[in-house]
């Protein structure tokens, strides 16, 4: 399928989730290649291939999570010019991806959960309206909690899955990986 404006794709459990170019359109592809950093579907392999395909017009949010899966995206992510937030340990279920990547030094920031989307707007906003579109080519990448998805879900994550929803009506590509025990929930 093509990324388009305006929608949230989300790999499912047992599949890592790429973006390839394919007939002069970026495509997203599903693969189950063997499991990278013990998950499959990992942040790792989709952050190589976006850096790949967009060539560094990425802005990566790294959530909430256990182990240091998108380290090595994250890398490669910077090496190509893109920017990289990581939510704060304080807001954090769990700091060990967004732990990693800080302490690597390769987020640009590091912020609360609700300041995440503010920060979001700040950078892709030119201060009237959203320049996420098929021109720009700009792609944002958030790996997201799963449960900010589901009606079980605090009023924190509530006003996260909100601000993400208003900007893919404002027309931003949002590409990520949500899982729960191999399963995907939204």
């Amino acid at each position: 399928e093509p990324v388009r404006p305006g929608r949230i794709y989300v790999a499912p459990g047992n599949f890592h989730m790429l973006v390839e170019r394919g007939g002069g359109e970026r495509l997203i592809r599903l693969r189950q290649s063997p499991p990278e950093n013990f998950c499959r579907p990992a942040v790792d392999p989709m952050l190589r291939s976006l850096a790949d395909v967009y060539d560094g017009k990425l802005l990566v949010v790294i959530l909430t999570g256990m182990g240091q899966d998108g380290l090595i995206g994250c890398q490669h992510i910077r090496e190509r010019g893109g920017q990289v937030l990581v939510q704060d340990e304080a807001t954090s279920v769990v700091w060990g991806m967004p732990g990693a990547v800080a302490a690597a030094g390769l987020a640009h920031q590091v912020l609360p959960l609700g300041e995440i989307a503010p920060e979001i707007r700040s950078v892709t906003t030119d201060g009237s309206t959203f320049v996420l579109s098929k021109q720009t080519g700009l792609c944002t990448v958030v790996y997201f909690y799963p449960r900010a998805f589901t009606p079980n879900c605090t009023k924190e994550t509530r006003r996260f899955r909100d601000d993400y929803t208003e900007l893919t009506l404002a027309g931003a590509s949002i590409v990520g990986v949500s899982t729960d025990d191999g399963k995907t929930q939204c």
